[in-house]
This record gives structure tokens, sequence and C-alpha cells, in this order.
């Protein structure tokens, strides 16, 4: 009778530890999502700040040129800093 609690009690250990296992694996997953949504933001962000930069810059090239120059200079300004944000 003794070795029937023995393996009972083998049997309980296991299913701990694959227990334990799948909590372990689940922080991890959870882990890796809250790690790629901070860098999808920060992707995000970083694209806004160029096409902001890209439209002052852009608005100031255009000033020089006249009065026409600024809002266009402003559009374009965006749209480079934004593309160049993507591709670098």
């Amino acid at each position: 009778m003794g070795m029937g609690y023995g393996l009972v009690d083998y049997g309980t250990d296991m299913q701990g530890q694959a227990l334990q296992g799948l909590q372990k694996d689940e922080r991890r997953k959870e882990e890796r999502e809250r790690i790629n949504k901070q860098q999808k933001e920060a992707k995000k962000q970083q694209n806004t700040n160029a096409a902001i930069s890209g439209a002052a810059t852009g608005a100031a090239v255009g000033a020089s040129y006249g009065s026409a120059g600024g809002p266009w200079g402003a559009v374009i300004g965006a749209v480079v800093g934004y593309a160049i944000s993507e591709y670098s």
C-alpha cells in the first residue's frame, strides 16, 4: 500500500509542475504582447513626430518662397517626413 501513495504523490507533483510551466508560458506570452504593443506605440509616435517635424521644416522653407509656398511646403514636408520615418 505504501507504493500506491508514492505514485499518487508523484502524479500530483507532476501535475503541479505542468501547471507551473503553463503559468510561466502565459506570463511570457503576456510580456511579449506588452512589449510588442509598446514598440508599435513608439513607432507610431516616431512617425507622428517625423511628420510634424517635416511639416514645420516644409512650412519654413515654403515661407521663404512667398505666402503661397508656406501651406504647400508644410504638406510636402509632412509627407516627406512621414515617408522618411517609414523607411528608416
